[in-house]
């Protein structure tokens, strides 16, 4: 997969520029009801739609925050300048169920090109403007049943000075200050956000391009069939996301990189080195086990019998009962060293057999797990044949960029 939600703030605009687009957005202003009326704080923020009835937000900004010499954060009064954030596949095809792009300066550049249009003033270039957050996600091709049962195993998920949020079978939402990981059930999502909105975006666009057919039901008939086509696909994909947020980025590069400056190959580092400190399995230089017969023979062959007898009932508790109980029944420093032999010898208590011991039937495969080097990872071409809106009725909504 790709790229996800991007913020971009620019260099400095023209004033031209920046009252242009604030008279196209919506001023939202808080003041005090005395006498002379005091303004606390207004926000202007112009919200485009984009092809696919998708939000592009661009505001147009005269203060940003700055570290004070004591370590604080303070707004203060800069020259003019612009944020614009959105999700790039959205923009142009409407979902992020499949397809996207993989190389940020090039979807930027697209991405800012379209928004010229839609606003028909010319922006500053692409390379020229800084990176304030940037989303990387894979998607694993599951069964609907399976992507349940991933997320019934792990109820035993932890991640390192943060808090945890899980919610049923469907989603587990870590949040953090320099990144936040996203595990969710697309199909649910999708439904619930994009569905009906891509219904009406492709039933006025078949009725755009068939002006003169007599069936007036069909173009509704027609964007029902697509976005149902979407929604199966959609069913069976495990989406795994991670922010990378302005923090991540001015810590790795100094400062804010400008958008020439984030490469794949860091975005892609970032994303496994997140996951891998969330499922705890290492690099996955050697199959990873997660099925009880299997694990306990790993552990007999690599360590002395007692020691691997012990390391198995330790596996069976953190897979039973989850990390945050287990680390109850040990002292500190054993449980880190026995944690640590498990994830040295390659097995894993997420999602295991032993988790699933209720249930009558298994969907997900017991070597599954959401990294990049797992056959399930979607890469190829989908059998869905996706109607592109991309450049479409672009000239209806806006005039040509003006100078």
């Amino acid at each position: 997969m790709g790229l996800d939600t991007v913020r971009l703030k620019s260099p400095t605009v023209t004033r031209k520029v920046f009252d242009h687009i604030e008279l196209l957005g919506e001023r939202v202003q808080r003041v005090k009801v005395i006498d002379p009326v005091e303004p606390l704080w207004s926000v202007t923020r112009t919200d485009l739609r984009g092809s696919f009835d998708s939000k592009i937000m661009v505001k147009p900004l005269m203060t940003e925050f700055v570290t004070d010499a004591k370590g604080r954060l303070v707004e203060q009064h800069c020259p003019p300048y612009l944020m614009v954030e959105c999700s790039i596949p959205k923009a142009f095809t409407g979902q992020n169920a499949y397809g996207t792009w993989e190389d940020l300066p090039a979807a930027c550049a697209q991405l800012l090109d379209l928004i010229e249009r839609l606003v028909g003033v010319r922006l500053p270039d692409s390379n020229l403007w800084r990176v304030e957050r940037v989303d990387w996600a894979e998607n694993f091709r599951l069964s609907f049943d399976a992507i349940g049962e991933f997320f019934q195993g792990m109820h035993s998920v932890s991640f390192p000075r943060r808090k945890v949020h899980k919610h049923g079978r469907e989603s587990i939402f870590i949040p953090g200050t320099t990144t936040t990981i996203k595990l969710y059930h697309k199909g649910p999502e999708f439904g619930v956000h994009d569905h009906h909105r891509l219904k009406r975006a492709y039933r006025n666009l078949f009725t755009e391009c068939n002006p003169n057919r007599r069936d007036t039901a069909w173009p509704a008939l027609r964007a029902q069939q697509v976005v149902e086509g979407l929604q199966r696909l959609a069913n069976n994909r495990l989406r795994v996301e991670v922010e990378i947020k302005g923090e991540k980025l001015a810590h790795h590069f100094g400062v804010k990189p400008l958008v020439g400056d984030v490469t794949t190959a860091f975005l892609r580092e970032v994303w496994d080195k997140e996951i891998r400190r969330l499922m705890r399995e290492g690099e996955r230089d050697s199959n990873t086990i997660r099925e009880s017969n299997g694990v306990k023979d790993r552990l007999h062959n690599r360590y002395p019998g007692t020691l691997a007898s012990r390391l198995y009932a330790f596996w069976v508790d953190m897979a039973k009962n989850g990390e945050d109980e287990a680390r109850r029944g040990y002292s500190k420093p054993t449980f880190y060293r026995y944690r640590k032999a498990l994830q040295q010898a390659g097995v894993s208590w997420h999602t295991s057999d032993v988790s699933n011991i209720e249930r009558d039937a298994r969907y997900l495969p017991l070597d599954f797990s959401p990294v990049r080097s797992d056959p399930r990872r979607c890469v190829g071409l989908v059998r869905h044949r996706v109607v592109s809106l991309w450049g479409y009725g672009i000239n209806k909504l806006a005039a040509p960029p003006q100078n």
